[in-house]
């Protein structure tokens, strides 16, 4: 299909049309949708956060200056997909006048799918970072299972050769996450050469309620946001496991820590095993690690948040679904 005019690839608006046009032309009793681009999970895209947030004085948000100038340049993706537009330059990432490219928020995405009608069998987003617990929930609703890894993955993304013959179209979902994984192994049919390592994982969102009500019913008493001296109470995050780097170079976004290495540090044993039971239950398949993340509050969020993009984590994090259903909310967080 050829269109006469540009389309802007990440708007909600252009993957309802995409999906109606599979649906409507390419008739099947199942769907799956992958998505291949640049991400980094939940937080929303620089440019979203800025047309939803237009009074911000933060200055990496603000057009034109040196330290707007400076932020483009060497800003790293978050959300998800970037479009350059029309007049953009895509080896560098930059829209028209060096502004920050377009992006899909989460939550965009469901509601997109939601518009064309269509339940997905699975989304797999081979992208970074987009395996977090916080995206997951938010495509709960669309989806019967979300795959993805939690880390910065190889640019190449996963070998389709094989996914296409031996994962997608499987019955057994868990064929995917094994097809994904064998490539960075050096167990396709094509040698992988370049060593980054791979972190992976396939959650059922049927079972994702469930995961949410179960550290709800913990967090508030476990977790509470002050402490008994009325001072944020930040949990100790030394010692869990990271799946991103926090810093500067990429404009202080959230380090997406291990799910279950997080809860078990935070959480008493026993309220610790209600909540790995659940996500156990949802985790259908795994390799390294538990393969999810979840936002932990910091506070080193608020003392950077006029460098971030997203301004302060701690509370652009109370946009998500996850927060609410999850806790978060109710701990005073």
């Amino acid at each position: 299909k050829q269109w006469k005019e540009d389309l802007n690839s990440t708007d909600p608006n252009t993957l309802t049309e995409m999906l109606n046009i599979m649906k409507n032309d390419f008739t099947a009793e199942q769907y799956g949708l992958v998505l291949w681009s640049h991400a980094s999970g939940w937080i929303p895209g620089a440019r979203n956060y800025r047309e939803a947030h237009p009074t911000t004085s933060n200055p990496i948000l603000t057009s034109g200056g040196k330290a707007a100038k400076n932020a483009v340049r060497r800003f790293r993706p978050q959300s998800y997909g970037m479009d350059v537009g029309k007049n953009g330059n895509m080896a560098t990432d930059k829209a028209m006048l060096g502004d920050f490219p377009y992006e899909m928020n989460v939550e965009d995405i469901a509601k997109a799918v939601q518009r064309s009608g269509i339940h997905l069998r699975f989304i797999h987003n081979d992208c970074c970072e987009m395996q977090c617990i916080e995206v997951a929930y938010a495509l709960r609703d669309v989806a019967d299972y979300v795959a993805g890894s939690p880390m910065q993955i190889s640019a190449i993304g996963g070998f389709y050769t094989d996914l296409l013959r031996q994962g997608y179209f499987s019955q057994d979902i868990t064929d995917l996450g094994k097809t994904y994984v064998d490539y960075y192994l050096g167990k396709g049919s094509q040698p992988y050469v370049e060593n980054f390592g791979v972190v992976f994982s396939i959650l059922r969102t049927a079972d994702l309620q469930a995961v949410a009500d179960s550290l709800a019913k913990v967090l508030p008493k476990d977790l509470p946001a002050l402490n008994a001296q009325g001072l944020p109470n930040y949990p100790n995050t030394e010692n869990v496991q990271p799946y991103s780097r926090y810093s500067s170079y990429f404009f202080y976004r959230p380090e997406y820590f291990d799910m279950s290495d997080a809860l078990r540090q935070f959480l008493p044993a026993e309220d610790f095993e209600k909540v790995q039971k659940a996500l156990d239950r949802a985790i259908v398949y795994k390799r390294n690690y538990c393969g999810v993340s979840m936002f932990v509050p910091q506070q080193r969020y608020a003392d950077n948040a006029a460098r971030c993009p997203q301004g302060n984590l701690n509370t652009t994090f109370r946009d998500t679904e996850w927060y609410r259903a999850a806790g978060w909310k109710a701990a005073g967080w």
